[in-house]
């Protein structure tokens, strides 16, 4: 019987959220940036938010 591999979470293991982002950005080009992320600069953080905004529309602003 051959079994299937996942990148599913498995109950009762952590998941390493940075390992995650940086496969996913090594191995398919996709980004997840958090724009709270203290070890971004304020001009990296604008241009995250114009290329979200250029892509996406504009964020809602929290109530």
């Amino acid at each position: 019987m051959t079994y299937l591999r996942t990148n599913a979470p498995q109950p009762g293991r952590p998941i390493d959220r940075e390992a995650l982002k940086a496969s996913g950005f090594r191995n398919a080009g996709i980004l997840v940036v958090d724009l709270d992320d203290a070890r971004l600069s304020w001009v990296d953080k604008a241009e995250l938010e114009r290329i979200g905004a250029k892509l996406f529309g504009p964020r809602r602003k929290s109530a």
